[in-house]
């Protein structure tokens, strides 16, 4: 399928966007589709950038943050966030089970399987959630500043997830694993 919303090469860009696509350019080694795309409005790509480069700052870790946004994209079904993530997260040094893992909201981590928990109720229930769940992050070592950070990461993953699903970005990273093709005996619910 062809994209929905135009894939702009940094020549195609309007001026601010060109800058923004250089910044990308340089953090990344390429441009990948996703701020192609975005490009389309340079107030999207700057706030896109801005938030995430903010939350790679934060307290909370990078692997506890790519498998939130592993959960959010499969919960919002977004072929290419998926793509990107199991990519990211196999670079932190997650296994394949454990991405498997953390797309279905587990993981053999406790920490990791209390934060994925936390994260999917605030995605269902748009923050919405009980008193138990919020202490059981608590209970499981998280800081006040790292709840937030785990709000954000479902936020910024949600944003990410219906910009892709909407534009039906084409993929430019190795397609993630099909979860319902899994046979590997991880326990991920196979």
């Amino acid at each position: 399928m062809e994209n929905r919303i135009q894939l702009l090469n940094q020549n195609e860009a309007s001026e601010q966007s060109q800058e923004l696509l250089n910044q990308v350019q340089q953090r990344y080694g390429s441009i990948p589709n996703v701020f192609k795309m975005m490009a389309n409005s340079p107030a999207v790509l700057r706030s896109y950038l801005s938030f995430s480069e903010a939350l790679s700052q934060g307290k909370l870790e990078s692997a506890l943050q790519e498998r939130i946004a592993l959960l959010i994209s499969q919960e919002n079904d977004c072929e290419y966030c998926l793509s990107v993530h199991s990519f990211i997260a196999k670079s932190l040094g997650l296994s394949e089970e454990e991405i498997l893992r953390a797309r279905r909201g587990k993981s053999e981590n406790q920490q990791a399987q209390t934060v994925l928990q936390f994260a999917k109720s605030v995605f269902v229930y748009s923050g919405e959630v009980q008193d138990e769940e919020l202490e059981a992050v608590r209970k499981a070592g998280l800081s006040e500043e790292e709840i937030l950070e785990i709000i954000a990461a479902v936020s910024l993953t949600n944003l990410t997830n219906s910009l892709n699903n909407v534009a039906k970005t084409k993929l430019d990273f190795p397609k993630a694993k099909d979860i319902s093709d899994c046979g590997c005996g991880c326990g991920c619910g196979c």
